[in-house]
């Protein structure tokens, strides 16, 4: 943001924001622009100690190895279909 942005926004501020709320108006935009500058400067240093990291210093995904042995497959389960009592014939 440059100088004159800066002179632009004050000036609409003034127009828009009531004298006596101007000084706590004033706080909070500068908490807001501290934490905004906080949080790119940390995230800034994140990048540039990440880019100065050599490949060879990472750790490479090794899968592991399969089992020795397959699992056994299980037999599907097997249907016993039984009558209805209604279709059951009586015995004689």
């Amino acid at each position: 943001m440059s100088f004159s942005h800066m002179i632009l926004l004050a000036l609409v501020a003034l127009i828009v924001i009531p004298p006596e709320k101007l000084p706590e108006f004033a706080r909070q935009v500068a908490r807001i622009f501290n934490e905004l500058r906080r949080s790119t400067t940390g995230i800034w240093d994140d990048l540039k100690r990440d880019a100065m990291v050599k490949p060879e210093d990472l750790v490479h995904y090794k899968p592991s190895p399969p089992p020795a042995t397959p699992p056994t497959p299980t037999a599907p389960p097997t249907a016993t279909m039984t009558p209805p009592d209604s279709e059951k014939k009586p015995h004689e």
